[in-house]
């Protein structure tokens, strides 16, 4: 992402990778209504583009995706304009999008910003599974901790043990991902695993 932000090129790619991610999650629905979500990063040059919630909302018409099957993942950075970002948020939410912080705790945000950024939820990042040391283990039970009474889902990102999945599971958190499920699929493999 950083490569196509600096030549230019992220909003138009951006916004193919979008659409054939909704076109994927479509597909996916029909093999089996119990199919979750996907999750799509979104570059804070997105964000900031004047169509950008316009050209979402044709993509999800013309792939015919039920909003509520695709989460936007955006990173700590689109606190630097919270104002700008807050209402284009809140715009993506009207339409059913859900929103996600990804890579959370690794940036420089204030904890603030939490309660005016319409986010659905917080992706605690590989960072902190990683080292569950005695530190480590109250940082991320602190982050369950404040997820879970500020309403948000919460995803710890980079499981890769039973020891990380037994801990994050013991401290309430929603989902998990990593290599400890499985590694990156194709989507005919996860066509078939849906099937």
């Amino acid at each position: 992402m950083p490569i196509l932000e600096e030549v230019g090129l992220i909003v138009p790619i951006g916004k193919w990778v979008l659409e054939e991610a909704c076109k994927q999650m479509k597909a996916w629905t029909e093999l089996n209504s119990k199919a979750s979500k996907i999750g799509v990063n979104v570059s804070p040059i997105q964000l900031k583009s004047s169509r950008f919630v316009a050209e979402m909302e044709q993509i999800l018409k013309k792939t015919g995706l039920e909003p509520h099957f695709l989460e936007l993942e955006i990173t700590e950075s689109v606190i630097q304009n919270s104002q700008e970002s807050k209402k284009v948020l809140n715009r993506l939410r009207s339409l059913g999008v859900k929103v996600a912080m990804d890579d959370f705790g690794t940036c420089y945000s204030s904890l603030s910003y939490l309660k005016h950024l319409p986010i659905n939820t917080l992706k605690i990042d590989k960072s902190f599974i990683d080292e569950l040391d005695e530190v480590g283990k109250v940082l991320v039970e602190t982050i369950i901790q404040m997820g879970k009474k500020l309403n948000f889902d919460l995803t710890a990102e980079g499981i890769e043990n039973e020891e990380q999945l037994q801990f994050v599971t013991e401290q309430g958190c929603h989902i998990g991902q990593g290599y400890l499920f499985d590694k990156p699929l194709s989507p005919e493999e996860m066509s078939r695993l849906l099937n």
